[in-house]
């Protein structure tokens, strides 16, 4: 027929143990509408994502018999919202088939910060100062300064430490006698 409407692809999401109330199939039926019974929240949206992208010239339809009989309602009406924009939502309450109420998405609920706990500092860059080949024997540069230019010039640990410093750095403290050399 030309100029008529084709009629919306329906959903209809109700309880488990519940059958679909007769009078709600006769009315849409009424309206040229053909529903599609699911019991579950994820085979109810999933439904109309399928049925959204495969008739893109009408509006699919998801109806909910009794929502607050329905497990996790409005996490499914927020996915319907974003990922099937051009669907509607209708609730079915009470035994009036004729009182289809649209169902709004609902808001996102305030989101609570996470702590993140102390501060921690930057950790600075490890920096590659100078150049030429790098002592073994050589202590880093103080305070991130330049090392001398002359490898020759820098202190090292023979220069530093007198042979008895060393000799007790060096020795077996299990001997008890730190200062004898060996």
């Amino acid at each position: 027929m030309e100029g008529s409407r084709p009629s919306p692809p329906c959903v209809l999401w109700h309880a488990p143990r519940a059958r679909p109330p007769g009078a709600l199939l006769d009315a849409l039926r009424r309206r040229g509408i053909e529903p599609t019974a699911e019991v579950g929240p994820y085979a109810a949206l999933a439904r109309l994502l399928r049925l959204s992208r495969a008739a893109r010239e009408v509006r699919p339809v998801l109806v909910l018999v009794e929502p607050d009989s329905l497990p996790e309602w409005e996490p499914v009406v927020a996915a319907a919202a974003r990922y099937a924009p051009a669907s509607v939502c209708w609730a079915f309450r009470g035994g009036n088939p004729d009182s289809l109420s649209v169902v709004d998405a609902p808001r996102p609920r305030a989101v609570t910060p996470i702590d993140p706990g102390p501060a921690r500092r930057p950790v600075a860059p490890l920096r590659l100062s100078g150049s030429g080949p790098v002592r073994a024997d050589a202590p880093p540069a103080a305070n991130g300064e330049e090392s001398a230019s002359d490898p020759d010039s820098m202190p090292n640990a023979r220069t530093l430490l007198t042979e008895e410093e060393l000799a007790m750095l060096l020795a077996d403290d299990s001997s008890g006698d730190a200062r004898r050399v060996r």
